[in-house]
Order: C-alpha cells, then sequence, then structure tokens
C-alpha cells in the first residue's frame, strides 16, 4: 500500500472535480476500449504558472506532451511488489523541473500549471494507478486507475483542519450553502440532517463540498467524548 500523499498543490486546496464525478460524461472516453465509468481522476485548482507538487517519493517516468492530458509529468513509485504510477496533467509547455530517472521527493515541485491538452482552462488534473488494479477486481476503472481521494491525509489549511478529505455528518436541522465562504454569499442550496458530506478544503470555519450541492458550508465540529 502506498503511504499517505501530499496534496499536488499548494493551499489553499481547492478540489474543483472530484474523482468519479460526471459519469455520463466520461463514458464517451475509453481506456484500452473500455469505458471510463466517471471522472478518472481529481482536478484541483491550480492557476498558470502555479507550482505542482509530487504528491510521494518516486523515480520520475515521463515528462511529455501527447494526448488529452497535453504536457504531462508521471512518477513511478515502487512499494515492495506493487508500483503506482501518478499522473500530472496539463501543465505549462516546457516547465518541468525534472526529467527521466530523476529520483523526487514528496512535496517536490516538479512543474507549473497551464491548460495544454484538452481542457477548458488551467487546473491540475491527477490521476493515480495501481498495477494489477483492474485485473484484481479492486477498481471499477480500465488501465489500473484508482481513487486517490482517501489516501490525501495531509492537514488542510483551516485552523481547525485535520485531514482532508474529510467525511462529515451534517447535524443541523438544515444548514445553508453558499457560492463563497462568507456569511453574506449567496445560497445555492440546502443540507438536512443525516447528510453525509466530503469537505474537500476548510478554511476559517467553512468547508468546500462538491455533493450533494457544491458550494461552502460554515462549519462547527462536534467531538464525541
Amino acid at each position: 500500500m502506498i503511504e499517505q500523499l501530499v496534496y499536488p498543490v499548494k493551499p489553499p486546496v481547492i478540489i474543483t472535480q472530484p474523482f468519479g464525478a460526471r459519469p455520463e460524461y466520461y463514458r464517451k472516453f475509453s481506456v484500452g476500449g473500455v469505458p471510463l465509468p466517471g471522472h478518472e481522476g481529481m482536478d484541483f485548482r491550480a492557476y498558470i504558472g502555479d507550482q505542482i507538487l509530487a504528491v510521494a517519493g518516486g523515480i520520475v517516468s515521463t515528462v511529455a506532451e501527447f494526448g488529452n492530458y497535453g504536457y504531462q509529468v508521471r512518477i513511478k513509485h515502487h512499494r515492495g511488489e506493487t508500483v503506482y504510477e501518478s499522473i500530472y496533467a496539463h501543465g505549462e509547455r516546457n516547465s518541468a523541473l525534472v526529467s527521466v530517472g530523476d529520483p523526487v521527493n514528496a512535496g517536490q515541485v516538479i512543474m507549473r500549471a497551464d491548460s495544454t491538452g484538452n481542457v477548458q482552462g488551467a487546473h491540475l488534473h491527477f490521476t493515480l494507478k495501481c498495477s494489477g488494479a483492474t485485473q484484481r477486481g479492486d477498481t471499477p476503472y480500465p488501465g489500473d486507475i484508482i481513487d486517490p481521494t482517501g489516501l490525501f491525509l495531509q492537514a488542510g489549511d483551516g485552523a481547525n483542519s485535520e485531514a482532508l478529505p474529510r467525511r462529515m455528518v451534517i447535524a443541523d436541522p438544515r444548514l445553508r450553502v453558499r457560492k463563497e465562504p462568507r456569511a453574506e454569499a449567496a445560497i445555492v442550496g440546502y443540507l438536512m440532517r443525516g447528510a453525509i458530506v466530503i469537505t474537500l478544503s476548510e478554511r476559517d470555519g467553512w468547508a468546500l463540498i462538491a455533493d450533494p450541492v457544491p458550494g461552502w458550508i460554515q462549519i462547527k465540529w462536534t467531538r464525541g467524548a
């Protein structure tokens, strides 16, 4: 098993499209002739020129521009007999600070963000693969693509953050979801008591969620005895 991963972008960490999102759209894309059941990675907010970081230690296996991912860096992570591969896509052309064969450490800057490849705007697309995962039935995705969401346990940027993403159960009878992390921002929806959400980023008492209503919620943690 690969160790806990550091985020591939610097705080504040904003996930603009989670793993598995929009299956109706991604079904038209395939790997090895097998349609994707959903978004095959995680999209992180990253502006043109922002630093992109390695999520774990490994050896650089690819620095090139091709396909839908555009300019990309790939890193192999050997963990015993299992080999993971992290992919960082849509980077700034020729911005890589590493070369094929270079060893890298977790958190090391490897390139800069941009909007190369099949993309509508600058961001980082991150994909994680695990050798043999598809054949073993460990993932419904082709090409050994796995869901990396739960592996990101780096401390967040909020004062009360411990590990993100984080699962949270709503205790309020009805909680407002706002467009921005401020009390006067427009309300875009509501969460009812008992709803389960994943907080993608936290700051100053607010948490960003992507589902069931994308937006920001005001949080106050209730801890058990």
